[in-house]
């Protein structure tokens, strides 16, 4: 209990907290055999409260720690095994008010780790994640800057990800969003658009279906262009995901037959067109592309 003293101080990613929090990721356990009894929730009314009062110093830390590096750590490494006690508030509570943080890597992970605790109290946490894609997607067409929108991107594509319940319920405005967003000629815009189409397609495949014929040649240019690695890995994964979760797998080979060889020319070695300054994602992509269609 001593080594579990306050957080304060925790001002860079090197301090107690981020100690902490590296102390109770599970592939270190095995160096604190005392920790162990902690983490089987459920186990004993002990072990209940001793997991409670370490959970919520962590939670603390995640929302008010000045460090954007700590407060991400702590939030990305919290484990599923704490989700019976995360989901309680007031820690859930707690853990909505890092969807607002200034951070987009913090907003992320608190997105997913809300995502993924909704399931165990949606009463109290479906609604703040509803909201801050209603909020996102209103801001958008209002956003002054390419680093505004990107940030608002990358929020809608996260909730879209995480929650396909939510991204179901308001599938025609995120559609609305994101397609003319695909063609923005910002590479980080294009990028987060097609990686948020990708979530929508496993929530509202039938909302995507009726523009993949018109996202495709976008897509496929995108695949050819080595100036953006970002972007061009974004359109492997659409390409890969799009077609497989509308069902539409022979579309592309038919409308765009150059694909096939373009594709190709991703995973063998640089000096073709595809080919040019390929890096591992790119082919790793290409491939699994190849292999959905």
């Amino acid at each position: 209990a001593r080594g579990f003293g306050g957080l304060r101080g925790a001002g860079s990613a090197g301090g107690p907290a981020a100690s902490l929090v590296s102390a109770l990721q599970p592939p270190t356990l095995d160096a604190y055999p005392t920790l162990r009894p902690l983490f089987v929730v459920g186990a004993a009314g002990s072990s209940i409260g001793a997991v409670s009062d370490v959970v919520a110093r962590l939670v603390m830390a995640a929302a008010v720690d000045p460090s954007p590096a700590v407060r991400h750590l702590v939030l990305r490494l919290m484990d599923p095994r704490l989700d019976a006690v995360l989901a309680r508030p007031p820690l859930s509570t707690t853990l909505t008010a890092c969807l607002r943080d200034d951070s987009p890597a913090v907003r992320d992970a608190a997105v997913s780790l809300l995502a993924r605790l909704s399931p165990r109290s949606p009463a109290l946490l479906m609604p703040p994640l509803r909201r801050l894609l209603v909020d996102s997607l209103s801001a958008i067409p209002l956003a002054s800057g390419d680093g505004h929108r990107s940030d608002l991107l990358s929020v809608v594509a996260a909730v879209a990800a995480a929650s396909p319940r939510i991204a179901a319920a308001h599938s025609s405005n995120l559609a609305a969003v994101l397609l003319p967003a695909v063609s923005d000629p910002h590479p980080g815009i294009a990028s987060i658009a097609l990686r948020a189409l990708c979530g929508l397609s496993v929530a509202a495949a039938d909302v995507i279906q009726p523009h993949v014929n018109r996202l495709l040649p976008t897509i496929t240019s995108f695949v050819g262009d080595v100036s953006s690695a970002a972007r061009r890995v974004a359109a492997l994964e659409a390409l890969s995901q799009l077609t497989v979760n509308t069902g539409t797998v022979a579309t592309p080979q038919l409308l765009v037959p150059p694909l096939i060889p373009l594709l190709l020319a991703c995973v063998v070695a640089p000096g073709g067109r595809g080919g040019a300054a390929a890096t591992w994602e790119v082919r790793r992509e290409a491939l699994r592309a190849l292999g959905s269609l």
